[in-house]
């Protein structure tokens, strides 16, 4: 099998082919790749099955938007990152598996293995979300992708959620129309990552809501009996929903509400 690295730090690159020689005699590296631009060209000259791609590049170009310089994605992919939190939500999100530096040899076999039942141009469309709508590479837009139970990626608008409640291991996310979807892939923290910068606030472990859809902060009372009222006072949403105000995140919300 071709394969390709995309990797900017020589450290990182050399470790990855010893380890590869040592793992997977199958794969041949082709080439290894500093910049984007080095990357496009190595892939459309070897036509490589596998690369090896590493999101933070030298140039201004990064990892995930070197992919869309292509209309056919007909190799897989195995994604490379150091410990970027807002990078590693998004892909959590969008159900991509990817390595995080500096990564062991079970690691590694392990995403090599799972390479195996990928087809070609599988992870495409995860990727178009990824770049396009997740607003953490390429142009932000109104608009973001949950991957349901079913495994389809489902595109709303950010203005459309009303709020996200933790279940276990799964996240709910609740829409102003009324209906809800459940998240498998991703954690609470993931959602808060992302969804910070559009206006959305965590109040309490379990739940992050739209400050948009906010109608009511109440105070937390001693002789309050509500079991929806948290240490820190009790939020009322515009539809009616009340949602327990944790203690540690009270300070956040009286950013917003000049109390």
């Amino acid at each position: 099998m071709k394969a390709l690295i995309i990797e900017n730090e020589d450290f990182a690159a050399n470790n990855l082919k010893s380890n590869l020689k040592n793992i997977a005699l199958e794969i041949d590296i082709v080439d290894v790749c500093k910049t984007a631009q080095e990357a496009v060209l190595s892939i459309l000259k070897h036509k490589p099955e596998l690369i090896f791609l590493d999101i933070e590049l030298d140039g201004e170009v990064n990892g995930i938007e070197m992919l869309t310089e292509f209309k056919n994605i007909d190799f897989k992919i195995i994604f490379t990152t150091s410990y970027n939190h807002f990078a590693l939500a998004a892909f959590r999100i969008n159900a991509i598996d990817y390595l995080v530096k500096p990564y062991n040899v079970v690691d590694l076999a392990r995403a090599i293995e799972k390479m195996n039942f990928i087809k070609i141009g599988e992870q495409a469309s995860k990727l178009n979300i990824l770049s396009k709508k997740n607003g953490n590479v390429g142009n932000q837009t109104n608009t973001i992708g949950f991957r349901n139970q079913k495994g389809d990626v489902e595109m709303h608008k950010y203005s459309d959620i009303e709020y996200l409640e933790a279940d276990g291991s799964q996240v709910f996310i609740y829409f102003v129309n009324g209906t809800k979807i459940c998240n498998t892939t991703a954690s609470l923290s993931d959602f808060d990552i992302i969804l910070k910068s559009y206006g959305f606030l965590r109040i309490h472990h379990k739940h992050i809501i739209n400050l948009n859809e906010m109608n009511l902060l109440k105070k937390s009372m001693k002789n309050d009996h509500d079991n929806l009222m948290g240490a820190g006072g009790q939020i009322i949403l515009h539809s009616g929903k009340k949602l327990p105000v944790s203690r540690n995140y009270l300070s956040e919300i009286r950013k917003f509400t000049l109390i």
